[in-house]
């Protein structure tokens, strides 16, 4: 019998496009430890676990929910 495995949760940050193709960066921790907070008109910061900032930068931003096995 097959015991199915419970799956790891993290996080993706999508970062504006580049030349028409999106840039994907994961995260460690699951998409509720990040906070998206825009610090200026069109600037955007990524906070994680303990308030580190994973990412300042123009926006738009995206946390997304991704599962791994």
């Amino acid at each position: 019998m097959i015991t199915p495995q419970a799956t790891q949760k993290f996080a993706l940050l999508r970062m504006p496009e580049w030349f028409g193709v999106p840039e994907i960066e994961p995260l460690p921790a699951p998409p509720e430890a990040y906070r998206i907070v825009e610090a200026q008109p069109g600037w955007f910061e990524v906070r994680g676990p303990g308030g580190a900032l994973v990412y300042s930068g123009l926006g738009p931003v995206q946390i997304l929910a991704s599962h791994h096995v």
